[in-house]
């Protein structure tokens, strides 16, 4: 963290898979905020 606000971040992004309920705790209890949710595709070529 100090090291991105020394390089001029304003912010720092995470993810985690939707159904991962502890991971979702985890990022709450240390200060990030659910900003949205995805969905990935993918098709073999």
């Amino acid at each position: 963290m100090a090291w991105a606000r020394a390089s001029g971040a304003t912010h720092i992004g995470s993810n985690a898979d939707l159904d991962n309920r502890a991971s979702h705790a985890w990022h709450c209890a240390v200060g990030f905020d659910e900003v949205g949710r995805t969905i990935n595709f993918a098709r073999p070529l």
